[in-house]
């Protein structure tokens, strides 16, 4: 039958095995992007599965170098949580007007650091039912660094909180994930310093209080776990995979302007204006606005010029126009008098040969009839 620690192990080997899983389907889905840092939840279930067998099989076959395996690795395991804590920092933070990267590649390295100690000082330890446990120095030395570099993360965790507003809409699951789940990694590293530097049967690392253990240290755990998990689904999805030859040309336009960054919500490559640029905006934008004011009011002078010329123009035509008008009627009053002049001629010579008493009588009657007319 098994104990409380194997039972305590067994839910560790479901919980991880399903986090195992789901983490790789993630992966898979992402196109095994690294940008949502699946690869150190990976490695925990891994580690904490391999743990877990360990736990479980040291009550079926005692034996020291399993309990200490158990125990090595059940104090390296919180360093994937902070590796995902830091990745994720980077990419939200990194930038004009962030951390430098040097910050982050430190953390990195001081985590790394601290997991080695912890290996030292795991296995030059003793650990016995009967016997009190003493973390060595290196143990004591590794989960110092774990609390620090825990408290640099968290310091810039509250910077972006700070300036919310300006984190990209496909980070802030991210940020809220890792704010969300940084007071159980917080009991988590409290556990194992109180276990370090605090001689107590109670917080024993293998042989201690299991419901203690379990409320500080393991379900503290699934918690976190869940919450990083969960913002790795949320995170968008992988930029769609190029050519060789065009991936080698980007990585070498990027590595050439270090303004490029990957947008995450539109899935393309866009450059990141420079602080100068940003401060130069106000006098674009007033110079724009005055070039724009001098050639509006250019353009209504011209506007209005057209207009005049308009105008003089169609006064042109309309006197050229009436003059025309007064010509036609110049030329109808000519033909009329050419008319008249031509038909008295012509009475005149009707005239010289009719009688002289009738000669007047019918000259004026023809002038008359052809005068009323004309």
């Amino acid at each position: 039958m098994l104990s409380k620690y194997g039972k305590v192990a067994v839910a560790e080997l479901v919980f991880y095995f399903l986090i195992l899983f789901a983490n790789l389907w993630v992966a898979k889905r992402r196109a095994f992007d690294r940008r949502i840092a699946w690869i150190y939840l990976f490695l925990l279930a891994v580690i904490r599965i391999i743990g877990a067998s360990l736990q479980l099989q040291s009550e079926q076959t005692p034996k020291t170098s399993l309990i200490t395996l158990a125990a090595i690795l059940s104090s390296v395991g919180i360093a994937p949580l902070e590796l995902f804590m830091n990745w994720h920092l980077k990419r939200i933070m990194t930038g004009p007007g962030g951390v430098p990267r040097q910050t982050f590649y430190g953390v990195y390295a001081f985590v790394a650091l601290a997991v080695i100690f912890a290996i030292a000082g795991g296995a030059t330890a003793t650990y016995s039912a009967t016997i009190p446990f003493h973390a060595k120095t290196l143990s004591k030395i590794a989960i110092v660094i774990l609390i620090l570099t825990f408290l640099v993360m968290n310091a810039v965790d509250i910077v972006l909180l700070v300036r919310l507003r300006h984190v990209a809409k496909g980070e802030k699951v991210l940020l809220i994930a890792i704010t969300a789940g940084s007071p159980f990694l917080a009991s988590r590293l409290a556990f194992s310093c109180i276990s370090a530097y605090y001689v107590s049967p109670t917080f024993n690392p293998v042989v201690g209080n299991v419901y203690v253990q379990a409320f500080m240290s393991i379900f503290e755990e699934f918690i976190v776990v869940l919450l990083y998990s969960f913002a790795c689904f949320e995170t968008p999805p992988a930029e769609p995979k190029l050519s060789d030859e065009s991936s080698r040309s980007r990585e070498s336009s990027e590595s050439r302007d270090p303004s490029m960054y990957y947008d995450t919500e539109t899935g393309l490559h866009e450059h990141r204006p420079s602080g100068d640029a940003i401060a130069a905006v106000p006098d674009q934008l007033g110079s724009t606005q005055g070039d724009a004011r001098k050639e509006g009011e250019g353009r209504s002078k011209a506007d209005s010029s057209v207009d005049i010329e308009i105008g003089q123009r169609s006064n042109e035509a309309l006197e050229m126009k009436r003059l025309s008008q007064r010509e036609s009627i110049l030329e109808a009053d000519q033909r009329r008098i050419s008319r008249k002049a031509s038909l008295m001629d012509s009475m005149m010579d009707l005239s010289a040969r009719d009688a002289p008493g009738t000669r007047d009588s019918k000259a004026s009657t023809v002038v008359d009839r052809w005068d009323g007319p004309g």
